[in-house]
């Protein structure tokens, strides 16, 4: 079974948990990412994603809205070596679209890398040789 090590991308984006909604999505939209993870001077605070963009504007927040408010505070971390199938279980599990990839996810480092929903669905489509 092919490991999470060969479909992760290792373009791990952060940002400060005082910048705002806005500074994020300009980042999001620049680096053509879907989620950042979010830090503070003392280690890793929470994730920043565009589920959490929708969730703030369909509560009318403004934009101008600190991460430090709005962003997930879960952060789900899978080993490198974790098999394709236990990432997707962890996914399903847990109701996320991404895992965050590290050996070591209690020392507040930057992940590897991370794994998502769509890397999870190309592993599968190499895996059944679709085009």
């Amino acid at each position: 079974m092919s490991k999470v090590r060969g479909y992760m991308s290792s373009v791990v984006i952060t940002v400060d948990e005082d910048a705002t909604v806005k500074q994020a999505c300009q980042m999001m939209n620049e680096e053509g990412v879907s989620g950042l993870f979010v830090t503070s001077e003392s280690s890793e605070t929470g994730v920043f994603t565009d589920t959490d963009l929708l969730l703030l504007l369909s509560r009318g927040k403004p934009t101008d809205t600190k991460l430090k408010e709005v962003m997930s505070r879960d952060i789900f971390y899978v080993s490198p070596e974790a098999s394709i199938k236990e990432a997707a279980e962890f996914i399903k599990a847990n109701g996320v679209s991404r895992l965050f990839v590290s050996n070591n996810n209690s020392s507040g480092e930057k992940p590897e890398g991370i794994i998502s929903v769509t890397d999870i669905i190309r592993a599968l489509r190499d895996r059944l040789n679709f085009k």
